[in-house]
């Protein structure tokens, strides 16, 4: 009895410690990075408290902190509910929700869009991120401000606050949520 009591907690442990178990393609879960980022002044000279020169532009700005936000809603083995705002300088954001399908390694998202209006975008985990590629062509570009780029947006698994995300979560990451007056 001991003997196979000590066997199941054996087999257990290295089942753990092999990772198995562990289904990489569910990165369901919502992904915060907060960092500091920028916004100039334009009209304030000279610079007063809280803003600063910027010499190479001669411009005042002062630092912020801001917050990008990644939902992730598998919906079956075969798509996913994503949605994500990224912030920028000067308040420029990116901003998109969709559907992706299965991809290869990732997912995929394809507005169907043509010229300027084009978005394909990959959604994969690489190591310990949640990585966000656009094509070269079809960039996305229609959902960014001026100095927005969604290529290359990363998430660190480790930012993940909650694995699971209704519908609802997912729609309340747009800003449009909050403009709208929507409680989420």
């Amino acid at each position: 009895m001991i003997r196979a009591l000590t066997t199941v907690i054996a087999l257990s442990v290295a089942f753990l410690l092999a990772g198995c178990g562990e289904d990489k393609d569910d990165i369901s879960g919502r992904y915060i990075r907060t960092f500091e980022s920028g916004i100039y002044s334009h009209d304030q000279k000279p610079c007063e408290d809280p803003y600063f020169l910027d010499e190479e532009t001669n411009q005042c700005y002062e630092h912020i902190e801001v917050t990008n936000e990644l939902g992730l809603r598998k919906i079956d083995d075969k798509s996913l509910d994503f949605a994500f705002t990224l912030a920028f300088f000067n308040w420029n954001t990116c901003a998109a929700k969709g559907v992706a399908m299965k991809d290869g390694d990732g997912w995929l998202y394809d507005n169907g869009g043509e010229g300027a209006n084009a978005c394909k975008l990959r959604i994969v985990r690489q190591g310990d991120a949640i990585v966000l590629r656009t094509d070269e062509v079809a960039n996305c570009s229609a959902y960014c401000g001026e100095r927005g780029n969604i290529d290359g947006a990363e998430f660190a698994i480790s930012s993940r606050t909650a694995s699971e995300m209704s519908a609802r979560d997912i729609e309340c990451i747009l800003p449009e949520s909050a403009e709208n007056g929507e409680t989420c």
